[in-house]
């Protein structure tokens, strides 16, 4: 695996506190502290990344609009020159917030709906509140493309799952005519939180026969709200923290013994050495590219078992 000088990715927990309790998220699983990243924290991470350009992603576990610094945090990225963005489930996004965010010159932003009807909305998402949230989406768009801008880019997220798979095609359908320029549908299958999390239809997984290094940990990293670092994407708990930016830089962190471990027992197939890694399947993600798709009304198929 080809290691790189600084990480390509880094996603930063804004906070892991969230107004919604998903079906697919581990929300409902976490025991560390709840709580949301300084100001102090942000802009030290921001200030090491400006000489290296990562994609900046402003979520991890929690809904972002929560942190009531979150624009101040943006537009310092921003202003910085750091490629970012962020995921939200919509429920923030009033008038204001979407000037706010068509304004901060922000990359990307992902809008997680997840189901193209109430019932379906109320059963994967947990919240009752499905028309007011395509409201939301609705506005945040017809703004965007009656400023005339290409930025940002917006996606309407899909997870895959049972509750939801029978309504993707005409929920790309759907969308795929509203949406313009750049904006796309993608398309996401469920993935199991390292073995935390089930689907009642893990087999439609179709894992190969032979397990193979999980290259995230080569590229990305992610630092949760209080500092800590892990270099697992799905590491909701903070077990395989690496380093904490409280103490140390990004660049050393990424380059230290702990980390250097990790990537050894992957190397030599050792998996088992990490209980977190022995019960993954998120590494299928980097050697599969349909798993995270951008779909459109031509490329349905083969994401509708």
């Amino acid at each position: 695996m080809t290691t790189y000088y600084f990480p390509q990715r880094i996603s930063i927990e804004i906070t892991n506190n969230c107004n919604y309790l998903c079906a697919m998220c581990p929300q409902g699983k976490l025991v560390r502290k709840k709580g949301f990243i300084s100001p102090e924290f942000y802009k030290k991470i921001i200030d090491e990344c400006v000489k290296y350009n990562p994609m900046v992603w402003n979520h991890f576990i929690g809904e972002p609009l929560l942190h009531k610094d979150f624009f101040e945090l943006l537009e310092y990225a921003v202003k910085k020159g750091i490629r970012s963005g962020f995921s939200t489930n919509g429920s923030f996004l009033d008038g204001s917030v979407i000037m706010k965010i068509l304004k901060s010159s922000v990359e990307r932003i992902e809008l997680s709906l997840d189901a193209l009807k109430k019932e379906t909305y109320n059963d994967v998402r947990g919240m009752k509140n499905f028309n007011e949230i395509e409201k939301n989406v609705n506005q945040l768009l017809k703004t965007k493309y009656d400023m005339g801008l290409e930025k940002p880019v917006v996606s309407i997220q899909f997870v895959k799952q049972h509750k939801n798979i029978h309504e993707l095609e005409e929920f790309t359908r759907k969308w795929s005519k509203i949406l313009k320029g750049k904006d796309f549908v993608k398309s996401i299958d469920f993935i199991t939180w390292a073995g935390t999390k089930t689907n009642n239809n893990n087999a439609e997984l179709k894992l190969p026969s032979q397990r193979v290094p999980c290259g995230r940990i080569w590229k990305s990293l992610v630092v949760l709200w209080n500092g800590e670092v892990t270099p697992c994407t799905s590491d909701y708990n903070g077990e395989l923290v690496i380093g904490n930016i409280k103490d140390d830089s990004i660049k050393n962190i990424w380059r230290n013994e702990r980390l250097r471990k990790l990537r050894s027992s992957h190397d030599f197939n050792s998996f088992e050495k990490y209980p977190l890694c022995a019960n993954c399947n998120e590494w299928i993600l980097e050697n599969d590219t349909d798993k995270y798709k951008n779909i459109s009304i031509k490329n349905l198929e083969g994401h509708l078992q």
